[in-house]
């Protein structure tokens, strides 16, 4: 079910019948230019609901662009497409094609090219085997489903003193 409440946002419900407030992503065609001071997030995750969730989590309180990913294999072309853009990316572990732990991995392969951006790690797993893993792939945060707004700010709070540290390293 779905209502519009007005231009900008509609409200459905999830698979447990829970309100949710959807506000609608629009192309990079349609976005306005990125102010400075905004972020560029990657979500890799294959529940709509989840991809949601977070994106409310995000836009409650900050500037971000929201590149949406399905799977790790759409992750990865995306980050490769927009890396000198991309602040920090949020993955799944269990979704098709390529999960979470093989879109890590990849990422990782790319470090010899440069930085890579911050990865954070959001699951329903909760088994302390699929942490290490993560930190072992190189996951700075694993965050367990359902995040709460304040996990996600804490994450995004981590990834803005990381930016702000690294321009005045390099003298920005």
């Amino acid at each position: 079910i779905l209502l519009l409440v007005n231009a900008e946002c509609l409200l459905s419900c999830d698979e447990q019948q829970t309100p949710i407030e959807i506000y609608p992503t629009r192309t990079c065609e349609e976005r306005e230019p990125a102010s400075p001071n905004s972020l560029c997030v990657l979500v890799a995750e294959d529940s709509v609901t989840a991809r949601l969730t977070l994106q409310r989590h995000l836009n409650v309180n900050y500037d971000c662009e929201i590149l949406e990913a399905k799977d790790g294999s759409e992750a990865l072309s995306l980050y490769k497409a927009n890396r000198d853009r991309i602040d920090v990316v949020f993955t799944d572990i269990d979704m098709p094609r390529m999960t979470g732990f093989d879109l890590l991995r990849e990422l990782q392969s790319l470090e010899c090219e440069g930085p890579i951006a911050p990865v954070a790690v959001l699951t329903s797993r909760s088994d302390q085997r699929s942490r290490d893993t993560a930190t072992q792939f190189g996951a700075f945060q694993y965050l367990t489903k359902p995040s709460s707004e304040t996990a996600v700010q804490q994450v995004i709070d981590r990834v803005i003193a990381l930016r702000e540290h690294t321009k005045k390293v390099q003298g920005d």
